[in-house]
C-alpha cells in the first residue's frame, strides 16, 4: 500500500471541505439557508428521539420480546398476531 491509498479518505475530506468552502464564498446567504434548514431538523430529531427514549420501558420491552419469540416459535402466523397485537397497544398509548 503506497502512501497516496493510504490517504485517500483524507485527500476526500480536503475536497469536500475545499468544494465547501467556495460554495459558502461564493453564495453565502444560500449556504446560510441550507445550513439553518439542517440545524433545525437536527433538533427536531433530537427532540423526537428523547420523546421516544422516554416512552419506552425496557422491563416491558423485554416482555415483549420474549412473547413475539415464543409466538414465532410455536406458530409463525401467531407471530403476526402478536405483533399486531402489541402495536395496537403501543398505538393507544400514544394517542
Amino acid at each position: 500500500m503506497n502512501l497516496s491509498s493510504r490517504y485517500f479518505t483524507v485527500y476526500i475530506f480536503a475536497a469536500f471541505m475545499l468544494g465547501f468552502s467556495v460554495m459558502v464564498a461564493v453564495n453565502t446567504d444560500a449556504a446560510e439557508r441550507t445550513v439553518e434548514r439542517l440545524v433545525v431538523d437536527g433538533n427536531e430529531l433530537i427532540i423526537l428521539s428523547q420523546r421516544a427514549y422516554h416512552a419506552v420501558d425496557l422491563d416491558e420491552m423485554g416482555d415483549i420480546l420474549v412473547r413475539l419469540h415464543a409466538a414465532g416459535v410455536y406458530m409463525p402466523t401467531a407471530l403476526l398476531g402478536a405483533v399486531g397485537k402489541e402495536l395496537q397497544n403501543v398505538a393507544h398509548r400514544t394517542d
